[in-house]
């Protein structure tokens, strides 16, 4: 399997089982995912956090390439953007 991680700041107000809830429904070949951190403080705007979290990412038939893990970050970015305005990639 291939691994990728995507930290976002978001709204306080946003909790982890949303996200993980939209990571589920947007990642293509997700094997495993896993909350890695909670972050407030400098660098973040005010009213926000950050929140980490890795993917563990299978093709059953083959291995993954790089482009196409990339592909599935990016796909999961986005729907998260979409899903909480305001969020941005850390």
């Amino acid at each position: 399997g291939v691994r990728r991680d995507v930290s976002l700041a978001v709204a306080e107000s946003v909790r982890w089982g949303a996200m993980e809830a939209v990571v589920k429904k947007a990642a293509a070949m997700l094997d495993g995912l896993a909350f890695e951190s909670l972050y407030r403080g400098k660098g973040l705007k005010p009213g926000t956090k950050g929140m980490a979290f890795s993917m563990q990412l299978r093709a059953a038939d083959r291995s993954l390439t790089d482009a196409e893990a990339n592909d599935i970050r990016d796909t999961v970015v986005k729907a998260l953007q979409a899903a909480f305005p305001g969020s941005e990639l850390r």
